[in-house]
């Protein structure tokens, strides 16, 4: 028959048994009665609980205190027009209404470099946007790409984006458009001259 081992400190008192688990039970119970709650504190009574029920050692407290959060307004992404939820269908729609749109679908939304979709979305947009609304408009374009993907991109080419101002902790997200050098890689990739 395996036996088991168990060896609990709790303050100043420790205890260490080895045996049979119903036999490490009752001395371990047994120690409980007598150690009292002039011996530890009762977090680690209730680790040392823990450590010996599941054998998995101390865990976090079972009381935490909550972390204090900060007012955002409930309205979810904002648009650089003001308030209300970001709306990605005019971008969108101003896409697939472009003259060169299939030519734009098979070289830019269809390809594999990332950069020149969320350069596109920029473009496009005539307007700051985050990577959160950037994501949104190349979902809707049925582009399969995730919020840090798009960060990934905007990180990855700093010459390209620029913010005018940086995200503060708690704030709003920092809005990005692309720098006039990028915008004329663009325009020369719409016009077909690239």
């Amino acid at each position: 028959m395996a036996g088991i081992k168990v060896r609990i400190k709790l303050g100043p008192s420790e205890i260490e048994v080895e045996g049979a688990k119903g036999d490490v039970e009752s001395v371990i119970s047994t120690w409980w009665a007598k150690v009292g709650e002039a011996d530890g504190d009762d977090e680690e009574r209730a680790d040392a609980a823990r450590t010996f029920e599941g054998g998995t050692g101390p865990s976090t407290p079972t009381k935490r205190r909550k972390r204090a959060s900060t007012a955002r307004p409930s309205g979810g992404a904002q648009s650089s027009q003001g308030e209300g939820k970001f709306d990605p269908m005019p971008i969108v729609n101003a896409i697939k209404q472009h003259p060169k749109f299939p030519m734009l679908r098979s070289k830019v939304l269809n390809s594999k470099s990332r950069f020149e979709k969320v350069a596109l979305i920029c473009h496009m947009a005539g307007q700051p946007l985050t990577s959160g609304e950037i994501q949104n408009v190349l979902y809707s374009l049925g582009v399969k790409m995730n919020v840090p993907g798009v960060s990934t991109v905007i990180d990855r080419k700093p010459e390209a984006f620029m913010s005018r101002q940086g995200r503060k902790l708690g704030g709003a997200p920092a809005r990005y458009e692309l720098t006039s050098h990028a915008a004329d890689g663009i325009l020369e990739l719409i016009n077909g001259s690239s």
